[in-house]
């Protein structure tokens, strides 16, 4: 009706208003946001909400924010974000939940941060992150590693690049695989540990080699969180590629 009033797209759908109920039920069951992206459910789960105890893909599916993707079999199903609106929304609604942003200076820092990773500044935006944990609300259980690799995927979602958490490869996962035009970042985080063994995980692992013919630099990155929640440090490793110009040719990597 909004659109055909206004004769125009907005995301009038987003703007409606987003439940209160919704964050409460997802920070109650300290919910895994990489889960709810490619989430499974049965059709008895779908269909009945117990708003005492609420199952959440069921509570994100019965308020718009979850749809059916695929029928796996008969009764059971995967589900995904319906739309690039509701995708852009649903971030945009758990972003402030996870770091003190909003307004301008959220629009400011989200563009600042997505040209340092176009360009492959890794100290711009590793500083910025690192800014952003900073104020990051205390209520906050940050000593998860999960709710860190929750906060990192929200936000990269965010700006709209290819991103995949937990990315299987042959030898693990890599805790964050972010895509742009010129870049692949392989991203290994740690806790109380230190940024130079999250570096070495990737390389002893080979994480990079799916990636080795893609085209892009390979940028690899350590990250350690230390106890106060703060992202201490971080190693990064640039790996360059060449490709033969003629067939048969060879070049160094």
């Amino acid at each position: 009706m909004s659109l055909m009033e206004n004769r125009q797209f907005e995301d009038y759908w987003v703007e409606s208003g987003t439940p209160t109920l919704l964050w409460e039920q997802l920070k109650r069951f300290d919910v895994d946001i990489r889960s709810l992206l490619n989430a499974r459910c049965d059709k008895p789960t779908l269909r009945g909400l117990d708003l005492e105890n609420p199952h959440p893909v069921a509570l994100l599916y019965q308020t718009g924010y979850l749809t059916i993707k695929e029928v796996l079999e008969p009764g059971m199903y995967r589900l995904g974000l319906p739309n690039e609106e509701v995708r852009v929304g649903f971030m945009n609604f758990l972003l402030p939940h996870y770091a003190n942003l909003s307004g301008n200076t959220s629009n400011f820092f989200i563009f600042d941060f997505l040209s340092d990773m176009q360009d492959g500044n890794v100290d711009g935006f590793m500083h910025r992150l690192q800014s952003m944990f900073a104020d990051i609300p205390y209520e906050m259980n940050m000593d998860s590693e999960k709710n860190l690799h929750n906060a990192l995927l929200v936000f990269m979602t965010l700006l709209g690049m290819r991103v995949k958490a937990e990315y299987h490869t042959s030898n693990g996962s890599i805790d964050l695989f972010v895509a742009t035009d010129r870049y692949y970042y392989i991203i290994e985080i740690k806790i109380n540990q230190s940024a130079g063994k999250a570096l070495a995980q990737i390389n002893a692992r080979n994480y990079s080699l799916p990636f080795e013919r893609g085209g892009r630099q390979i940028i690899k990155i350590g990250v350690n969180f230390d106890t106060s929640r703060t992202l201490s440090s971080w190693l990064t490793d640039k790996y360059r590629q060449y490709f033969p110009l003629l067939a048969g040719a060879s070049q160094p990597r």
